[in-house]
């Protein structure tokens, strides 16, 4: 599972264009999303890693294996021990915001 973070929402457009273009499924999670919707997104991302661990034959395992978020939505507060990757795409130029 890989988590990719931006501050630029235009970016993490590009990145979803480009998923969805090339049939990967992805979760995105940024500050257009009610408190409801990040909850929900937040689950199933967490159920897709159930799903990928329960899978006999892999097919479970390319779907909802990346999540794209903004920094400023996804940058705080979040404990997501699902994903075992992180990117971040363009830095902070406040590195205590990374920590």
């Amino acid at each position: 599972k890989v988590l990719i973070f931006s501050q630029y929402l235009g970016f993490l457009d590009l990145l979803g264009s480009q998923f969805s273009a090339n049939g990967i499924h992805f979760f995105r999670l940024d500050g257009s999303l009610s408190l409801k919707a990040r909850i929900t997104v937040l689950e199933e991302f967490r159920v897709f890693q159930q799903a990928k661990q329960a899978s006999v034959n892999g097919d479970a395992c390319r779907k909802g294996t990346v999540m794209l978020m903004s920094m400023g939505a996804g940058g705080e507060g979040l404990n997501l021990v699902a994903a075992s990757s992180v990117f971040i795409a363009d830095p902070w130029w406040n590195a205590a915001k990374e920590d």
